[in-house]
């Protein structure tokens, strides 16, 4: 089990969406972030960071290099982009 080592502070949230931004735009592109977003509640931390790490499905992996500490801000953000991305629904 891997353990988000970055707590979902504001900071956090804000590196994270400025990093997802630069690194991981091309996912709103793909077909699977649809499904990927739909599933987020449901998955474990760990799951969303292999997947900025390694991709999902059909959608590839955030551009690197990508540290730790950044892949968990990142994770963090998508934790919020779910709320927004339900109630854009």
């Amino acid at each position: 089990t891997i353990v988000n080592s970055s707590l979902p502070t504001q900071a956090s949230v804000e590196r994270g969406d400025a990093l997802y931004h630069e690194r991981c735009s091309i996912w709103q592109s793909v077909t699977d972030f649809r499904a990927f977003m739909n599933q987020v509640d449901r998955f474990r931390d760990e799951v969303i960071y292999d997947a900025v790490q390694n991709g999902w499905r059909e959608m590839p992996a955030c551009n690197a290099p990508l540290d730790e500490a950044q892949t968990w801000n990142i994770v963090n953000f998508v934790r919020v982009l779910q709320y927004n991305f339900k109630v854009e629904q």
